[in-house]
């Protein structure tokens, strides 16, 4: 029988970062769950999250500095706001969040 996996492949479960993806996860599924309740993602909560820190420090937020602030394109910002716009979970004018053209 042929080997699929050629023998110089290292194993993946004596890395660190392997480890970390599974138990990252398994976090994701078990966060998932649980904002399902509530019809919310693990994206547009973090983005709530994080656009109210940001406002917390500042009067205005961006979409470019929610992107750079969470670590996702501007573009995957501004799906997720106009979804939060939609749920009636985000007013633009309550929260001044301004597009910048790149």
């Amino acid at each position: 029988m042929k080997k699929l996996i050629p023998e110089n492949i290292p194993d993946p479960r004596k890395y660190t970062g392997f480890l970390l993806w599974q138990k990252s996860n398994t976090w994701e599924k078990h966060v998932n769950q649980k904002l399902k309740t509530f019809n919310i993602t693990q994206s547009e909560i973090f983005q709530l999250i994080s656009l109210s820190l940001l406002l917390s420090e500042q009067q205005e937020v961006t979409q470019v500095e929610l992107a750079n602030f969470t670590g996702i394109t501007a573009m995957n910002v501004s799906k997720i706001i106009k979804t939060l716009n939609k749920k009636g979970l985000l007013r633009e004018k309550q929260v001044l969040i301004h597009v910048q053209k790149l």
